[in-house]
């Protein structure tokens, strides 16, 4: 498609549908790097997208997806990245502050120059969208391969250096954050992206969020992955909170158990997603 990426639009997902495609996208993605195995049902996707603290967002080139993020809020379920990062980020959170992650970044096109606008687009919503939920700490994991991408252009700092990580691939991963209270804008390397950034969002961009429906639940954990039948007890009691009168053992009863092939790998319950 030979279309100019002036005509790409990012804004939140707004419906299963919209969800859906953004999951494929990830897990193409992820497959096509390497980060994992393909999966019967084409998806990606990880508890944290049960909880009404997760948005994701995309961008569209006349209605199709080409590029996808989200961005996860700290819960009873904590982080994606506690996985490999649980002390780091406990201290983060002994600050007081608000801590949020930034991930599931992935783009329809193998050429990063071409996708570059789409991504910094995605990555200006995630921050609007933090700075309106008065977090403090944007978290993100990395390989060390692009994390100056992030540091040059986007003002994040390392954390913690590259562990192995298992819901990757055990790929490696830096923990990288932005803290938005001593955050120097003039710190971004590029004058445009720096500008880019500090217009605020416009209307059309600032849509109100999707947020999962029981039926939604049941349609991706249940009959699409079966991922529901594999939660631990804090992303049960996580997930039942987020959803007043939800029982998941209810879900689970009135639905019948998935094959043994979709069954999610264990890796990806292992609370990470980059």
């Amino acid at each position: 498609m030979d279309r100019t990426l002036r005509d790409v639009v990012v804004r939140p997902v707004r419906s299963r549908e919209e969800l859906e495609r953004a999951l494929m996208l990830v897990h193409d993605s992820y497959v096509r790097c390497g980060y994992m195995q393909p999966h019967p049902s084409g998806l990606r996707i990880s508890p944290f997208f049960a909880l009404k603290t997760t948005r994701t967002f995309v961008a569209l080139l006349a209605d199709e997806v080409v590029a996808t993020v989200s961005l996860f809020g700290d819960s009873a379920m904590l982080l994606p990245a506690d996985a490999i990062f649980a002390p780091e980020l406990a201290a983060l959170r002994a600050r007081g502050g608000r801590t949020a992650e930034v991930g599931m970044l992935a783009d329809r096109r193998k050429a990063m120059g071409r996708s570059m606008v789409a991504v910094l687009q995605m990555m200006k919503q995630v921050f609007w969208t933090a700075l309106a939920d008065r977090i403090d700490d944007l978290v993100i994991t990395v390989n060390p391969k692009h994390a100056a991408f992030y540091r040059r252009l986007l003002c994040f700092e390392l954390v913690a250096p590259a562990r192995g990580y298992p819901a990757v691939g055990n790929a490696p991963a830096e923990l990288l954050k932005v803290n938005f209270p001593s955050l120097q804008p003039q710190r971004a390397e590029d004058p445009k992206i720096r500008a880019m950034f500090l217009t605020p969002l416009r209307p059309e961009e600032q849509l109100a969020p999707y947020r999962m429906t029981p039926e939604d639940l049941a349609y991706f954990f249940v009959y699409r992955t079966g991922l529901l039948w594999h939660l631990n007890r804090r992303q049960v009691e996580a997930i039942e909170q987020h959803h007043p009168g939800l029982k998941i053992a209810g879900l689970l009863h009135a639905a019948e158990p998935p094959r043994p092939r979709a069954v999610w790998p264990a890796p990806a319950l292992q609370a990470a997603e980059r």
